[in-house]
């Protein structure tokens, strides 16, 4: 059994969600459009720093650590 202090949130996060995309799904947009021909791109990398943010946030806050604020 792996002790609460050496699990972090991040772990549980991982375990639960593969990543948070708000809603994101990859469609086919006109290419002549000048939002669409770039939507899924951009939309990509916001999800991918908002990722990368939550992880960071989530791996310094052991399950020990939450726990013990209730």
């Amino acid at each position: 059994m792996i002790p609460s202090s050496n699990i972090t949130l991040d772990g549980i996060y991982k375990m639960t969600f593969e990543t948070i995309t708000l809603g994101f799904s990859k469609n086919t947009p006109n290419p002549n459009c000048p939002v669409g021909k770039k939507i899924n791109e951009n939309l990509a990398n916001l999800y991918h720093d908002i990722n990368e943010k939550i992880s960071v946030q989530l791996n310094n806050i052991s399950l020990e650590d939450f726990s013990n604020q209730f």
